[in-house]
């Protein structure tokens, strides 16, 4: 049975880390790309332990194998991966309800991963739910950005409840930004 829970050990950490480097961007065929989605941003070590401080990391256990993860992300790391200064920089300038988005409450999704051998058993889904029960006390909504060639992923995101919102282009990647409201 897979166990859907919080990462609190080193090897949870290496293990998000292993999974993260096999669905890198860098290192799949590109019809792997296109039929699998993929990962962008590569963290370290490091980089894990400093957002686990600031929130807790969904992860999907089997047996000790890290079978898919949810990176939770507080806004106060935003200056710690510079990868992400983009969707930083939209976030602070997009309307929502009354004001900006940037004045309400949210978490970020800072990267989610299901393991090849386990996709299509709603993974993410359950990691999603999970992340929406742990925070929702303290934030209205959690939002993302996908890849626009990533659709596998923007559809699993629909699934769940993610609304597109915005779209934009970095110097590398056309980009929609969804949030998924609670």
């Amino acid at each position: 049975m897979i166990d859907i829970t919080i990462a609190r050990t080193d090897g949870h950490r290496q293990g998000i880390l292993e999974l993260q480097s096999a669905n890198s961007k860098e290192v799949l065929t590109e019809e792997e790309l296109s039929q699998e989605g993929f990962v962008t941003v590569k963290h370290t070590e490091d980089l894990l332990r400093q957002m686990m401080e600031y929130a807790p990391q969904i992860i999907a256990l089997d047996d000790g194998l890290i079978a898919g993860y949810v990176l939770a992300m507080d806004k106060r790391m935003a200056p710690y991966i510079p990868e992400l200064k983009g969707m930083f920089t939209v976030l602070d300038t997009l309307a929502f309800g009354d004001g900006l988005l940037s004045d309400h409450p949210f978490i970020i999704c800072g990267q989610a991963c299901v393991h090849k051998d386990y996709r299509g058993r709603a993974l993410l889904d359950r990691m999603y739910f999970k992340m929406k029960e742990l925070f929702l006390s303290d934030y209205r909504f959690c939002i993302t950005e996908i890849a626009v060639s990533n659709t596998r992923s923007q559809r699993v995101h629909e699934r769940v409840g993610f609304k597109t919102i915005h779209r934009y282009h970095d110097s590398f990647e056309d980009w929609n930004v969804v949030l998924w409201k609670w």
